[in-house]
């Protein structure tokens, strides 16, 4: 049994070389009782209720369903970029939606999951943004939207995301990195503390594991970085009773 965790891949569309090696990671490597983790933003915009998005990414999600048919299990945690996803999966055998976190016990290990756009609790200006986003008001007004105003605000909110906050954690100022890995590895204490063993998280783009001691336990956290820039993921091949690694992306 083999464990792959991915986030943050941020696919732009269908030419863009990730999503065919997304593909190619589905179809080649995922074996029955293999388990996969979509830990959010995926693509760089996928919003689950539109059927364009569906349109778009169909040889994904025809993947996805012939990797549970085969007995893979997905589970897809919602990130930023791609929200409102259980419509888009209901009906597909082995495929789990997420809004925000994922527990797992694999040979008598807990394993936490989630996106990490969560982890700074004082970011309130983005957890009143996530809520709206989420709201049954959105909700609503999303399904009766034209698609094309849809993708074309998603599109504008991404590009203005992405001027407004560096791509990667070394872009950073020495202070606001540093408050970063503060906060992300004072999450994954907490985490561990409440007796998981592996902290797995995404979001912000910093490349980082680390052997983390709290008072009652000893685990692991690892950020899955910015796949685009770092060309990795996470690999935990639990039969081979080796610890999680990083895996060559497109390898």
């Amino acid at each position: 049994m083999k464990i792959h965790f991915l986030s943050d891949l941020h696919i732009e569309g269908v030419s863009d070389p990730l999503y065919k090696i997304l593909l190619n990671l589905l179809r080649d490597h995922l074996q029955p009782g293999d388990v996969l983790v979509l830990a959010g933003d995926i693509f760089d915009l996928f919003i689950g209720s539109k059927e364009s998005f569906s349109r778009e990414y169909s040889e994904f999600l025809e993947a996805l369903r012939e990797v549970g048919v085969r007995g893979a299990v997905t589970h897809y945690i919602e990130g930023n970029h791609d929200f409102l996803m259980k419509q888009t999966f209901r009906g597909m055998k082995n495929v789990h939606v997420h809004s925000s976190e994922l527990q797992l016990e694999v040979a008598g290990r807990k394993i936490y999951v989630a996106h990490g756009d969560l982890v700074d609790r004082e970011d309130y200006g983005y957890r009143l943004l996530r809520g709206a986003f989420r709201s049954l008001a959105l909700k609503a007004a999303i399904e009766v939207m034209p698609e094309k105003l849809v993708g074309f605000i998603g599109k504008k909110s991404s590009s203005y995301g992405k001027v407004r906050k560096p791509i990667l954690s070394d872009q950073l100022s020495p202070s606001r990195r540093k408050r970063l890995r503060r906060i992300f590895h004072a999450f994954a204490e907490e985490k561990i503390s409440e007796g998981y063993a592996l902290v797995v998280l995404g979001h912000c783009h910093d490349l980082d594991e680390q052997e983390i001691e709290s008072a009652v336990n000893t685990g692991h956290y690892y950020n899955l970085g910015y796949p685009r820039i770092h060309k990795s993921y996470l690999l935990w091949d639990v039969d081979a009773g080796a610890a999680p690694h990083r895996e060559p992306l497109g390898g």
